[in-house]
């Protein structure tokens, strides 16, 4: 689900297919399974026929989400995702592929530097800016051998966007039913998304405070690994780290 802000919401903000006050259809799709079945499902099990975008974002909801990637087509979304903030795994695949770019899934995944990057853009009015490692290296002598020299800055959406999408992510932290409410830091405004996979194999948050950014993931490789409870919240965790930091 942590493609969800990337994959959907902002290019269909960016593309004027929503707005914040927009009502979503939140039905099964018809023909979404391979075999000609609706779906998919929200992790609830139920539909509510039409919601409000703010609404689908706290909740984390599927089903709108496949229903709007269904009508500006993956190919759009997969676009921006590679060519406005440069995500390097996805394949072509994954540019015909609904389900991927609209609720994960996607052929290699995304990794989680790629995705803490392109998360920076709803914090900072739209800009994208390279992921770097090495800031800087300096001999025994305290000699600079290498000094990282920042790149322009890139705008991958619109200011008015940025902030749309902004406000949505705060729900997802302070909302009722926010994916994201373990991460609220008391009057510290934090933004950001959670995102999980089948069977909690993958758990990630994204987080965003007036200062900082980060991204976490938990997970395994094979279900056999899961461990007998299965809560860990990366959300929770992140909270933990970016209280300190």
């Amino acid at each position: 689900s942590s493609i969800k802000p990337i994959g959907v919401y902002a290019p269909a903000i960016e593309n004027k297919y929503i707005t914040y006050g927009s009502v979503l259809k939140d039905e099964p799709l018809p023909g979404y399974f391979d075999d000609g079945s609706a779906g998919p499902s929200n992790f609830s099990g139920s539909y509510s026929g039409t919601v409000n975008v703010d609404f689908a974002i706290t909740e984390s909801l599927n089903a709108p989400m496949v229903q709007l990637i269904n009508e500006m087509t993956p190919m759009l979304s997969y676009q921006f995702l590679t060519e406005n903030l440069h995500i390097s795994s996805l394949t072509e695949a994954d540019a015909y592929n609904l389900s991927g770019v609209s609720i994960g899934g996607l052929e290699n995944g995304i990794s989680v530097r790629e995705m803490t990057a392109a998360y920076l853009i709803f914090g900072n009015g739209g800009r994208y800016y390279e992921p770097y490692t090495i800031y800087r290296i300096e001999d025994n002598e305290g000699n600079v051998i290498y000094d990282y020299q920042q790149r322009e800055a890139e705008q991958a959406i619109s200011f008015d966007t940025a902030t749309i999408m902004n406000r949505l992510l705060r729900q997802v932290v302070i909302g009722d039913q926010g994916t994201g409410h373990r991460a609220a830091m008391g009057d510290m405004e934090v933004i950001g998304k959670t995102g999980t996979a089948q069977n909690y194999t993958d758990r990630l948050f994204v987080g965003l405070t007036p200062y900082y950014i980060g991204g976490f993931w938990t997970g395994y490789d094979t279900q056999a690994e899961l461990p007998e409870s299965q809560l860990y919240a990366p959300d929770q965790v992140w909270k933990t780290i970016m209280t300190d930091v």
